[in-house]
């Protein structure tokens, strides 16, 4: 009855805490977080499966705090489902869903501080209908929080998360090892110190845009942002091209239909009228990031804090008057990767996100200095500025203005908001602590170095208005005497264990060569594989048009099977259907070097 009684608190008292902590949130003092800076208050523990009493440390070390353990919650999909039978198979002690006959595959999402969306989880399209698939919520992160104060913050590091899939896996398995691990972006630094510790309770892992953070990456990065905008421009232009080509019958029809459907902006996604300002805009983004990195040394940092940046750094305000709308399309934008010319290739949603963040990017970039700001960078009359009315007819045409009106306005609405949910406590403490943030030797030191407490602390109690934002950042983690903290570098956890790295070939965040130098330096010769997907983005984004998107996720499903499913990396790279999955179903490319030698990048940083 005892566990029976445990499941019941844990389940009832979680939205009691999110509520309580959103009255007290307004007066938390600066050496504590909010509640709702590592669990947003919507989400609900519906479906999860806490574990009571995780240690903060391993072994069951004394912490020196108050309170030495938290509530470790992972789920999947079996158990999201009703609160009887949930209890029923947690008092068995198990997970429904567990099926011997199938591999266990546990998932460690990016970010860090990134939270599963429990309604469309990430492997949910390609893995769960053959696999048993483990989610969790990360110490520090959504419902697995710890102790507000940021005392606690020397806890929130990748090497202990890695304890705590230890627990997860003895708490699922046995002693049983996972069949694989498939991480993503940061995941993929506690993936990696996984393996290197625990390789013989892992069988595979596939990493999914790898980090290597020892590089230097910002201007790679920042030029295929760059590129990815010019291709936006490029491949999505078409003929007819002007208001003229919708008619007067079409005009009237089309008034009708958005009376009845919403607004329309039927060919608003047609930029041909921008084939001869390409290069005036990419000019401008790239003094504008230029800027950025002179100012504030790293763009990691300008896409993490663009807020605050916005709304309360003085001299940011003055410098550069972009909207917050801005900045938001400008930070998703390398997410998404390349546009694709050919409509079979184009995926939906993809493209609407590129075209949207396009429209905007080039609608302020457009703009003269001593425009930003005023009435026509606010969108009142958008299809007059300099980005839209040199297109043909607009100027005479009030519906085709409207067209792109609505298309202004829903590029500001679909970057206006927070964004996903999130933990930010998370994403700077483990940022900080695992050397997945460049900015802040970037800062200190102008260079990606290591740093000591005393630097770190040095550089937060300072007084000079340059890096204000940064400093008052850094005051909020915890940082212990015994904080030391270097660039992330996968070669300090190199390990045995068979692994497939999967790369999008246009994925700006992984920019440098970061996972080649993973593969090279990180993984053992002869077991290690590395697919790149030409155009994907760091977002898994199907590389086909809608109606064929379930054949590609059953296509990444099935070679994600094969990897497990074989002996060896050879094995799995020579085997028939591989190759075909790869090359013709995937659009892919298997850049795994014969005879296990190493991948050259034409960077030449490995």
């Amino acid at each position: 009855m005892t566990k029976f009684l445990w499941f019941l608190i844990a389940q009832l008292l979680t939205p009691l805490l999110l509520v309580g902590s959103l009255v007290l949130g307004a007066q938390v003092p600066r050496n504590e977080w909010r509640k709702e800076e590592m669990t947003p208050p919507e989400l609900s523990s519906t479906g999860t499966i806490p574990i009571i009493d995780v240690n903060l440390l391993p072994e069951n070390r004394s912490c020196g705090e108050r309170a030495c353990k938290f509530v470790l919650h992972y789920f999947d999909r079996d158990s999201l489902r009703t609160f009887t039978r949930r209890a029923i198979d947690y008092v068995a002690g198990i997970l429904s869903r567990t099926d011997l006959s199938r591999s266990t595959v546990l998932y460690i999402i990016g970010g860090p501080g990134q939270i599963v969306d429990r309604n469309s989880r990430d492997l949910q399209l390609f893995l769960e209908e053959k696999h048993n698939v483990i989610y969790f919520d990360m110490r520090g992160v959504g419902l697995s929080a710890i102790p507000l104060p940021n005392t606690y913050d020397r806890f929130l590091r990748a090497k202990y998360v890695v304890e705590d899939i230890e627990t997860i896996r003895q708490k699922v398995l046995g002693n049983k090892p996972w069949d694989a691990i498939y991480a993503h972006s940061y995941g993929t630094i506690v993936a990696q110190q996984y393996a290197s510790k625990y390789s013989a309770n892992v069988k595979k892992l596939i990493l999914s845009a790898p980090v290597s953070r020892n590089l230097e990456y910002d201007d790679a990065r920042i030029a295929m942002i760059v590129s990815n905008l010019a291709a936006i421009y490029e491949n999505y232009s078409h003929a007819p091209c002007g208001c003229e080509s919708m008619g007067a019958i079409g005009r009237v029809r089309r008034i009708a239909a958005a009376a009845l459907f919403g607004p329309e902006m039927k060919n608003t996604d047609n930029f041909c009228f921008v084939s001869t300002r390409i290069d005036q805009i990419k000019n401008r983004l790239q003094t504008l990031f230029d800027d950025l990195k002179k100012d504030y040394k790293h763009i990691s940092f300008v896409f993490g804090n663009y807020r605050d940046l916005v709304e309360r750094d003085r001299e940011f305000q003055k410098k550069y008057r972009y909207p917050k709308e801005f900045f938001k399309a400008l930070q998703n934008l390398q997410f998404l990767g390349l546009a694709e010319k050919d409509p079979l290739l184009s995926n939906e949603v993809r493209k609407e996100m590129q075209v949207n963040a396009a429209f905007l990017l080039g609608y302020y970039l457009t703009l003269k200095d001593s425009q930003l700001g005023l009435e026509i960078a606010q969108g009142n009359n958008a299809p007059l500025a300099p980005f839209l009315n040199v297109i043909s007819g607009i100027k005479d045409d009030t519906v085709c203005q409207q067209r792109y009106q609505n298309r202004f306005n829903l590029a500001k609405r679909t970057f206006g908001g927070k964004g996903g949910a999130d933990s930010y406590r998370a994403n700077n403490v483990f940022g900080l602590f695992d050397g997945n943030d460049q900015w802040i030797p970037k800062m200190l030191r102008s260079g990606i170095v290591c740093l000591s407490s005393e630097e770190i602390k040095a550089f937060a109690s300072g007084s000079a208005d340059q890096f204000k934002i940064a400093r008052e950042l850094i005051q909020r983690i915890g940082i212990g005497p015994e904080t030391y903290i270097c660039p992330w570098d996968p070669k300090e956890f190199v390990h045995s264990v068979p692994t497939l790295i999967l790369k999008g070939g246009a994925d700006s965040v992984i920019a440098g060569c970061q996972a080649e130098y993973f593969f090279n330096n990180g993984l053992t010769k002869g077991r290690r594989a590395l697919v790149e997907f030409p155009g994907l983005g760091h977002w898994t984004i199907p590389l086909v048009a809608k109606e064929r998107e379930d054949e590609w996720w059953a296509a990444l499903g099935e070679l994600v099977g094969h990897f497990l499913d074989h002996n060896s990396t050879q094995d799995f790279l020579e085997n028939t259907k591989v190759k075909t999955l790869i090359k013709e179903r995937l659009r892919g490319i298997d850049r795994t070097p014969p005879s296990g030698g190493l991948i050259a990048c034409n960077q030449n940083v490995v």
